[in-house]
């Protein structure tokens, strides 16, 4: 996904904010601004501990306060990026698919690459189907984690512009019917068979074969 993260972009961010107060200057930093999630999560962490660098709870106090407020900045900037991708990748995916959602939700973390679209369908694995078919997505099916629930229909895939998505709906499990008590199955002449338990004690007794249906005997 693409996001478009300048010194350029994030100066003209933090000349349209407030700073807050008992901070150092944002401009007086000599720090580089942070560009990627894992540094902006590296600058709030120290922030929050600032004593697991060597920094007392007052020294440095506003410069680490002022990097954290600034890497903020950026990470709005980032996630605002991925929910207008998000946003575009919803409406084109919309304009498309052979049948509609019930709802569409954007499902963003802290950076832009954790953007993830989901399309509801209220219980019509039909309309998953159709719809992984038009996007050429393999479908599957789990129990969902609640067995009340049912079963979890999805399908999930990636848009050219980088948008995680899943289609997904829940459905009944299927009921389990009685199960059939293996049968004796002795040939007893020509569309019949012995039907009775595979465990029983006597003699046969003739059935017709469902599968051929009795036979007419010629005198």
């Amino acid at each position: 996904m693409t996001i478009h993260l300048t010194e350029d972009r994030i100066a003209a961010a933090l000349a349209a904010a407030t700073q807050p107060e008992g901070e150092t200057p944002w401009a007086e930093l000599t720090t580089p601004p942070p560009m990627t999630h894992s540094d902006v999560s590296a600058v709030l962490y120290r922030a929050e501990h600032p004593e697991e660098f060597g920094t007392g709870p007052h020294e440095g106090g506003p410069t680490l306060r002022a990097e954290a407020s600034r890497a903020r900045i950026i990470q709005d900037l980032a996630r605002r990026d991925s929910y207008l991708a998000a946003l575009t990748a919803a409406k084109e995916m919309t304009a498309t698919i052979p049948v509609l959602p019930v709802s569409v939700n954007i499902n963003n973390a802290a950076w832009h690459n954790a953007v993830f679209l989901t399309f509801r369908f209220h219980r019509d694995a039909d309309a998953v189907r159709q719809f992984a078919d038009h996007l050429s997505v393999p479908v599957k099916e789990t129990a969902d984690a609640d067995p009340e629930n049912g079963v979890h229909v999805s399908a999930e895939g990636v848009t050219d512009s980088g948008v995680q998505f899943e289609a997904y709906t829940l459905i009944d499990a299927p009921a389990e019917g009685p199960h059939d008590s293996p049968v004796c199955g002795a040939d007893l002449g020509p569309g019949y068979i012995c039907r009775r338990p595979a465990s029983h004690a006597g003699d046969c007794e003739p059935t017709a074969d469902p599968a051929e249906g009795p036979q007419a005997v010629t005198a």
